[in-house]
Parts: structure tokens; sequence; C-alpha cells
């Protein structure tokens, strides 16, 4: 009779695989264990600078807030004096004058406005200091030349990411059920146009251009002509812009265009934009723009463009538009210029 066979719990095959399980996981564990041991320790002195460089970066921003209250505070007082000496003066020229004003009053006031300015460009100075190794080092914008064109959009996108929501905030501002102040895009431009004002040094002429189908100087009455550097002058274009509703469409043909005509010529252009143009120098026909028309109208904006100026480009975001940061980034390329693409959080 065949023998009864007896069944088996633990087969040879059972207990290698049981073996190989125990085996990774006793490799398992002597990997963890190495790497807990690997572990650098700290290492204090690195601690130590690290911490010490903190403070001297709080003690900095400090002394740079009080720098801008002390400048801030040089630009009110100055701009009272001036505008009380020009009150004076206008009475000094009126002969009905009864009370003849006394020649030590206006040396007086001549000399309080020459220390104010005085102390006025120290303080530009000690901020121009902190930019120029600060944020112009981080962007690579050059600010270097003798005149300097600003180009900003105005067109309807500028309002908003979205071309929709743009739509509608447009619409909303014209209705006056919101103001330019909501459009947190356009702010966002405005921020950045005081950056670039701020970053202009002494002597260098500039002019703001706010350009949709059309341009217009953000100072009235100064289109085709430089700016003085004069920080008064600055307020005004900065002012002109932040008062600004973008609207209708987008040419940078005719923007461009105005280049040529201005003497002297730029030494650098910065363009504030979100995309790429909708029409070239007449707006066309139909409503809807195709993506190839709008790449067509923005290589015959170029040749509207002088030799040898460079064109640093800005570039905020708008759905719909993917060519867009390609063909800036070629034109800054191709000018030697910068192309950067703004974190919502700069300037």
């Amino acid at each position: 009779m065949r023998k009864e066979r007896r069944n088996i719990a633990f087969s040879l095959s059972f207990l290698d695989i049981m073996a190989c399980g125990f085996g990774a996981v006793t490799l398992l564990f002597i990997i963890l264990s190495y790497n807990i041991e690997d572990e650098v320790s700290p290492n204090i002195t690195g601690t130590a600078e690290i911490e010490r460089l903190e403070d001297d970066i709080d003690m900095e921003e400090d002394n740079l807030i009080k720098i801008k209250d002390d400048l801030r505070l040089a630009r009110t007082t100055l701009k009272a004096a001036r505008a009380k000496y020009d009150a004076l003066k206008r009475q000094d020229q009126i002969p009905t004058v009864d009370l003849p004003l006394d020649d030590g009053e206006y040396k007086n006031l001549e000399e309080s406005i020459k220390e104010l300015e005085l102390a006025l460009i120290e303080l530009e100075e000690g901020e121009a200091q902190e930019r120029w190794y600060g944020k112009n080092l981080m962007t690579g914008l050059d600010f270097s030349g003798q005149q300097i064109l600003i180009l900003v959009d105005g067109s309807a996108s500028m309002l908003s990411e979205t071309v929709q929501e743009g739509i509608q905030l447009g619409f909303a501002i014209k209705s006056g059920q919101a103001t330019i102040e909501d459009a947190k895009k356009w702010q966002w431009v405005v921020k950045t146009v005081i950056w670039l004002v701020a970053n202009i040094g002494e002597n260098i002429a500039f002019q703001i251009y706010i350009f949709n189908t059309s341009a217009e100087s953000a100072v009235a009455d100064s289109f085709g002509q430089w700016l003085s550097p004069d920080q008064l002058v600055k307020e005004e274009a900065i002012e002109g812009v932040r008062t600004y509703s973008p609207n209708s469409g987008t040419s940078l043909e005719n923007v461009l265009a105005e280049i040529k005509p201005l003497n002297p010529r730029p030494d650098l252009v910065f363009l504030l934009t979100d995309g790429l143009p909708t029409q070239g120098q007449t707006r066309p026909n139909k409503y809807m723009v195709t993506p190839s028309e709008r790449r067509k109208y923005f290589l015959e904006a170029l040749e509207q463009i002088p030799p040898s100026i460079p064109v640093s480009t800005i570039l905020y975001p708008l759905d719909g538009d993917p060519e867009a940061a390609l063909l800036y980034w070629k034109l800054a390329y191709d000018s030697k210029g910068s192309f950067i693409t703004p974190s919502r959080d700069w300037p």
C-alpha cells in the first residue's frame, strides 16, 4: 500500500520566502540607521553668522525706512517753501501792496530752499544707492544713458489678467460702479512706473508715453519733448499714469513710430505691456484677431525701432496669448535689452 503523506506546515519554499523578507527588513533598518547617524551636526558658527546677517538686514531696513520718512518730509517741506516763495513773489509784483516785502525775507527763503534741496539730494542719493545694489541688479534692468523713454500699455486688457474680467471691469468703471483703484493689474503697473522713475538718476531726461491705439504723454502738453528729472515733474508724470483709465485696443506700431521724432533719440526704452498688439497702424475691419495676425502686427511694429536702441520689456500676465513671452524675449535679446515677467509682489 502507498504510504500516506504528511502535511508539512513549513516547506522549504516558504522558509526561503521568510528568510528573504527578514533580510529585506534588516537591510531597510540598516539603511535608515545609517542615514540618521550620518546627519550633520548643527554648525554653530554658521548659525551665528546667519543670525548676525539677519540682524544687519533688519537694521538696514529700519535705516531705509527712516531715510524714506526723512525724504518724504524734506519733499513736503520743500514744496511748501516753494509755494510760499512763489506767493510772496507774486505779491511783490502787485503794485497795490501796502507793505513791501523785505529783501532779507526773500534771502532767508532762498537759503531755506537751497538747504532743503541739498538735504533732498543727499537723501535721494542714499535711496538710489540702495536701489542700485538691490532690485536693479536683481532684475537686470539697465538705467544708464541720458534719455530714457517709458512706454506704458494703456489698452483695456491692462485692467485685469483675464479678458472677460477686464471687459466687465471696464464697463463698471465707465458706469461709475467701480474706479480705477479697483483694477489691481493697473495698480501693479503704476507701482512699476513709480519704481522705474525712482531709478532714473540725476541729469537724465525721461518721458512716459501711455498708448493704446494711439499714444499720449503722461504729462500734459509734453508730447514729443523730454522731461527734466525734477522731483515735481516725476510726481506729475506718475500721477498722469495713476489717473489714466485703460481702454481700447493695442497698436504697438503707432507708439514705436514716435521714437524717431524725439530729439535726441532715447538711449533706452522700457516697454510695459501684457501681450502682442491687436492692430497695426489702423483698426482692422473684423472684431476678432487671430494669433497669426497679432504676430504679424508685432513684427511690423519692430520695424519702427531705430537701430542700436535697447528695448527692455516688462510683460504682465494675460490669458490667451502664449507667443508673447517668446517674441518679447527675442526683442530683448536682439536689441540687447532685458526681459522680465514680474511676480505679483514686485516691485
